[in-house]
């Protein structure tokens, strides 16, 4: 599954959306879920190209996402820019294993714990999605959210460097 905020033309490129539905089309047993599109245009047109195995889903709301990232066993997200991957970190944290692209904030935020691939490379992320399948979800992935991103460990975070700017 992936969540992004699909309006126009150019989130889906840097959202990797195209290699998010390559990736599934690849897999086709394999059922994916896109969650986010904003627009009954943009569901009409993605529902077009997208594979047979891919769910397409408006945005929904904060409880009904939590209930999807709890029932998907995968997070994928291929930004080609990330400055903190909300919706990544969620997932993680209610046990998704997480398979990232290499770019902006993502590689830092799943740690050890996610597959990091290069952005684009459509081989080394379906192989990376096929493993991460196979895997029981990631109390890691929890775990990691928790001791790095958790409101106290950020508050901490902002407080030292607002010491620093003194």
């Amino acid at each position: 599954m992936t969540v992004a905020g699909i309006s126009h033309e150019q989130v889906i490129k840097t959202k990797g959306i195209d290699i998010f539905l390559e990736v599934a089309r690849r897999l086709p047993k394999t059922p994916f879920e896109l969650i986010g599109v904003e627009s009954p245009e943009w569901m009409v047109r993605l529902g077009e190209v997208a594979p047979d195995n891919v769910k397409i889903s408006p945005w929904i709301g904060r409880s009904a996402l939590l209930a999807k990232f709890q029932k998907h066993k995968v997070y994928v997200q291929l930004s080609a820019h990330e400055a903190f991957g909300l919706a990544l970190a969620e997932a993680m944290a209610c046990g998704c294993n997480a398979v990232v692209s290499d770019r902006g904030s993502l590689p830092e935020i799943v740690g050890r714990v996610g597959r990091v691939v290069s952005y684009g490379d459509i081989d080394s992320t379906t192989a990376a999605v096929a493993k991460a399948l196979e895997e029981p979800g990631s109390d890691g992935g929890r775990k990691r959210v928790i001791e790095a991103f958790s409101i106290q460990r950020r508050k901490e975070h902002l407080l030292r460097i607002l010491r620093e700017l003194r």
